[in-house]
């Protein structure tokens, strides 16, 4: 399945979102603070395609089109450790990777699982152009719908 996520330069900009994705990670909780799942999230599986946007300042931007890989063989794979259950996200045990691009430490921990979680990627490339109409309303995640 095809997801786009739209990512904000709240936490990082896109250059750092950019950093993390070329090596292989896209930061996501899987719980809101209340500790409900987040919209759209146990959707996602292993070898799905997600479509990565950033907004900044009024501007929507393309960081890449990324496969949602599994640990085994990851370049990351020594700072993870177990799946989210019923995700495709994994627990990240070692945040070095993470907080030497996120300096001013915006990045949290998931409310429920304690420590940051995130999606392992590998580069597909370009994602398709960016459209308002690809997320609802105060959306971040959700299926691909081809113009």
């Amino acid at each position: 399945m095809e997801w786009v996520y739209k990512s904000t330069d709240s936490k990082l900009d896109r250059h750092g979102t950019l950093i993390l994705a070329q090596r292989g990670f896209l930061y996501r909780s899987a719980h809101t603070k209340t500790g409900d799942w987040i919209p759209n999230v146990q959707g996602v599986q292993l070898g799905d395609t997600l479509h990565v946007y950033q907004r900044t300042t009024g501007k929507t931007r393309t960081v890449g089109s990324f496969e949602v890989v599994g640990s085994e063989g990851h370049r990351q794979a020594a700072h993870l450790g177990e799946r989210v259950e019923g995700t495709a996200l994994f627990v990240v045990e070692d945040t070095g990777f993470v907080t030497e691009v996120d300096k001013t430490g915006e990045y949290q921990p998931d409310p429920v699982v304690g420590k940051m979680t995130g999606w392992l990627l590998k580069s597909k490339g370009r994602p398709p152009p960016y459209r308002d109409d690809m997320f609802g309303r105060m959306q971040t995640l959700a299926p691909h719908k081809p113009a």
